[in-house]
């Protein structure tokens, strides 16, 4: 799959920043608060939470805390914009969320993180937070929108790709096929890398059933998600873990999850190695290119699996996009996954993951601007 550089957008205005924020989220921001860290004059992503239906000083330092904590984890990240996008008529969001929006951006600021702006959007007007004006026009931000090139949105695509009737019926046959011989399935290790680096057009039914029916556990999902971020060969050792904790678990007569649960709580070097890994929290570098490659791939085989086995695949799926800083489109994805398949032992594991944890490595080879986040702290209590 080709790789593409970057588009760099400019947002100078407020209505530019509305227009960009939904593509820096990943998903439809209704209903939303909306938070993009900045390093220097750089967003990259942006952090969403849906808007709570009471706007309360409680509510308020709720939101403030959640998003400081994520924050924290971005070393470098000295700056923020937030916009809130409701549904309601502009009067009614201004006068719910003026006051709540205020404290959020107080919170922030006195953390040492600069305001770059901030901005309220209804359903019939937007403002800038820090304007007294009234209400804008919503052709504005429109007009905004429509000057970005096409390029610019959606890099990574974000939304499941539209089902190819013919595709999905034979990826249902051959997937059938292949349960009722697993002998017959290829080395997942191998079968993946050939599958990353065909353009997506051309990974054809058999291969996405064989990618399908080699994702049905919780080890198979690891290997895949940590093997498509980190590369072929920490997809072979944690496989090989996989397989290992398997056997014990055998031998024992428990389950994997309790030999891995064991081995947590006791600090084997191996288990806590994998965890840091798919919690974001390892040193080791990422691979953007084929975290966007396995996005797509992963994104193939969900619209053409059979409903009934595409949960673990949905799981995948929304690790890939977390890792790439799309909480708000993991979110999505895995809420699906758990409620098509609540017997899915794996998604709920991930749905916290994902809601709790921001991967580290986002904003890890950013460069640090001056001053910087402590040093702007300091200067705020001054």
């Amino acid at each position: 799959m080709t790789a593409h550089a970057p588009t760099i957008v400019t947002a100078p205005t407020t209505a530019d920043l509305l227009a960009l924020l939904p593509d820096l989220a990943g998903v439809p921001v209704r209903n939303s608060i909306v938070v993009a860290p900045f390093v220097g004059k750089q967003s990259t992503r942006a952090m969403r939470v849906d808007l709570p239906s009471a706007s309360t000083p409680t509510v308020w330092q709720s939101l403030a805390s959640m998003f400081l904590g994520q924050l924290a984890r971005l070393n470098h990240c000295d700056g923020v914009a937030v916009a809130i996008y409701s549904d309601h008529p502009y009067d009614i969001t201004r006068r719910d969320w003026h006051d709540g929006l205020e404290y959020i951006l107080g919170r922030l600021h006195d953390a040492g993180y600069h305001i770059k702006d901030a901005a309220l959007q209804a359903c019939d007007g937007w403002s800038a937070h820090f304007d007294e004006g009234g209400p804008r026009p919503l052709t504005e931000v429109l007009s905004s929108r429509s000057r970005f090139p096409d390029d610019a949105r959606d890099q990574t695509p974000l939304t499941l790709p539209d089902t190819e009737p013919v595709l999905a019926e034979q990826v249902r046959a051959q997937f059938a096929d292949l349960v009722d011989d697993e002998a017959s399935l290829p080395e997942p290790i191998a079968l993946l890398e050939k599958c990353l680096a065909l353009p997506p057009e051309e990974v054809d039914a058999l291969r996405l059933a064989q990618l399908l029916a080699l994702i049905q556990t919780e080890g198979a999902v690891d290997r895949t998600v940590l093997q498509i971020a980190f590369g072929r060969k920490a997809g072979m050792r944690s496989w090989a873990h996989t397989l290992e904790i398997r056997a014990r678990a055998a031998r024992e007569g428990c389950t994997p999850m309790d030999v891995l649960q064991r081995e947590f709580l006791q600090g084997r070097p191996g288990t806590d190695r994998f965890s840091r890994m798919l919690t974001g929290e390892s040193g080791q570098p990422v691979s953007p290119t084929r975290l966007r490659s396995g996005a797509v791939l992963l994104g193939r085989v969900v619209a053409h699996a059979p409903v009934p086995q595409r949960s673990w695949a949905m799981c995948a799926l929304g690790w890939v996009r977390w890792a790439l800083g799309l909480a708000s489109a993991a979110d999505e994805i895995l809420r699906a996954a758990r409620t098509l398949d609540p017997r899915n032992s794996l998604a709920p594991y991930y749905h916290t993951l994902v809601t709790h944890f921001f991967p580290g490595w986002i904003y890890r080879d950013a460069l640090p601007v001056t001053p910087n986040r402590a040093e702007r702290r300091k200067a705020s209590r001054r």
